[in-house]
């Protein structure tokens, strides 16, 4: 029998996150299969899972080869039998009543199910994670109000967002990491692009894939997913602000056998630009091109978030765009971007200035040792009110 959804994932020294993650969707999913492609250093996660190991939805596989994180994500969607697919990473967790939005989206023939993060702060931060700002963070999940509805995404107006803001994530598009696919919807992607993941970073690479070949996206206000950060994690970098550093001494980079940057794109290792390489990689496979507003994006969130690798590197990556008249363009159309990307980072600080949360969120719950414990808290706030959306 067909399993109704795929939760697949790729895990790499995060053991015991990993394992409650396989738990808890083992428990609640009766009709799952849960994909586990770990290459991690050592084979601790597999006596972690113990008697988990022998349950026939459990696909789990160790494989200590020095494998990209592009490589870890293909291998595994390869095993991956589910009528829909979801990509977690091994320190985030499903939310509350998950299989019963994977249902609804079956029975209305969705492709593509996504929960709204803008202005609907959610997150949950496992112990041991810091920020210069907030401090301790660990054990804290973070939360607001949700609506329970859904509404249909306007996947061109998406794809065009993502792209004018190059340098950000997948923004609004479709996505596998941290969203619901159908597996109808990735065998067009591949069929029409080949492989699902590829640039540097597979969910922002996959997303445009799932974009161009997309027939029915629809975004749900509910924590449909929980997105977690570990210590280990590069969400947690980001809130120590340790993300940031020489491209292939990186072992997210170091990790590829290949390393083909783009000239344009400042070179250097940061969630900037390698969100920024991504995006034009996908972009060369669809057959698009980038803009220069978009570069003009790009320059000014690194001279603003990264001003010392910017200023080195922004010297080579401006003159990689040929003519002079290329260069004075690109030159020229930074400067209002900057005012721009500061206008919109100071609007988006607003929200946890008034809550005094991160992101804004409108609620704390402290003392949740592990991702499935702050599952449970959400459950107990939100209550047993079935969400519109699934009615």
């Amino acid at each position: 029998m067909t399993p109704l959804i795929t939760v697949a994932i790729p895990t790499r020294n995060r053991q015991l996150c990993a394992a409650t993650l396989v738990r808890a969707a083992l428990e609640l999913i009766p009709d799952c299969q849960v994909v586990v492609n770990d290459n991690s250093d050592d084979d601790s996660l597999g006596a972690l899972l113990g008697d988990m190991v022998s349950d026939p939805r459990l696909s789990y596989c160790y494989q200590p080869d020095n494998l990209s994180v592009v490589e870890n994500f293909n291998n595994a969607l390869a095993r991956s039998t589910g009528e829909y697919i979801t990509f977690l990473g091994d320190d985030d967790m499903i939310g509350p009543r998950f299989r019963e939005f994977v249902l609804k989206a079956k029975a209305a023939g969705i492709d593509a199910l996504l929960y709204r993060t803008d202005r609907r702060p959610l997150h949950y931060f496992w112990p041991g994670v810091s920020s210069p700002r907030w401090g301790d963070m660990g054990g804290k999940l973070y939360f607001s109000r949700y609506t329970g509805r859904g509404h249909d995404l306007d996947i061109q107006w998406a794809s065009r967002d993502a792209i004018a803001h190059l340098g950000t994530g997948p923004r609004r598009m479709p996505r596998i990491y941290l969203g619901v696919i159908s597996r109808k919807l990735v065998e067009r992607a591949e069929a029409t692009f080949g492989p699902l993941f590829g640039g540097f970073s597979p969910d922002v690479y996959s997303s445009h894939l799932l974009a161009r070949c997309c027939a029915k996206p629809v975004v749900v206000d509910y924590p449909l997913i929980i997105p977690g950060a570990s210590p280990k994690s590069t969400s947690a970098a980001r809130a120590e602000r340790s993300d940031v550093g020489g491209l292939t001494a990186n072992d997210h980079i170091g990790r590829f056998v290949r390393v083909d940057w783009d000239e344009r794109i400042p070179k250097y290792y940061s969630p900037y630009t390698v969100w920024a390489q991504t995006h034009v990689k996908a972009h060369t496979k669809t057959g698009d091109s980038i803009p220069v507003r978009a570069f003009a994006h790009l320059y000014a969130s690194c001279l603003i978030f990264t001003p010392r690798q910017a200023l080195q590197a922004l010297p080579n990556a401006i003159r990689a765009h040929g003519s002079v008249s290329k260069m004075a363009k690109v030159i020229l159309r930074t400067a209002p971007s900057l005012v721009a990307v500061l206008t919109t980072y100071a609007l988006e600080k607003v929200p946890a200035l008034l809550t005094r949360r991160p992101g804004g969120a409108r609620f704390e719950v402290s003392g949740a040792i592990d991702a499935r414990r702050a599952l449970r808290e959400l459950e107990n706030r939100l209550g047993a009110e079935i969400p519109e959306f699934c009615r």
